[in-house]
């Protein structure tokens, strides 16, 4: 895709790369359990109520994102984001915000020193949300780096 290419395009640098590996899973779950923290209603069934938060609505949204993308990969970053926010359950406040501090300054550093440019996000706040199907089309090789194309048909992006 389109997105991906240009990720590709601006983090050339191997370092950079690891660093990405290491803070876009830390960011990504700071975001979504820090989301999943505001709790818009729950539904009560048989006395159990069921929370629906911010959290919840933007996984629904991010995967619907993401199999548009590229269904084999969304559908394998939905359980990923489930897990993601029940870990967050068990999760102390303290320890998801500094997960994400981490990966935050994992992320910059590894644009500020080794990539010598800003990460693509910040000229374009959709490319924050690249980042996971991006790593993960990486890790699974439906991304090939020297190539600029994604294995998968990718459709409306």
């Amino acid at each position: 895709s389109r997105r991906q290419r240009q990720m590709c395009i601006r983090d050339r640098h191997e370092t950079n790369r690891l660093t990405h590996e290491i803070a876009i899973p830390l960011i990504f779950f700071n975001l979504l359990v820090m989301l999943d923290w505001i709790t818009l209603t729950s539904i009560t069934e048989s006395f159990i109520a069921y929370p629906i938060s911010v959290g919840v609505l933007a996984m629904i949204c991010f995967s619907i994102w993401y199999f548009l993308m590229s269904l084999k990969l969304g559908l394998m970053l939905l359980p990923m984001m489930i897990a993601l926010l029940a870990l967050g359950n068990f999760t102390p406040t303290w320890l998801v915000i500094t997960l994400g501090v981490i990966g935050w300054v994992i992320q910059l550093m590894g644009h500020l020193v080794w990539e010598k440019n800003s990460p693509n996000f910040v000229t374009n706040l959709i490319q924050f949300l690249v980042g996971p199907i991006f790593f993960l089309a990486l890790v699974t090789g439906d991304w090939e780096v020297g190539k600029h194309q994604i294995k998968e048909q990718a459709v409306g992006v």
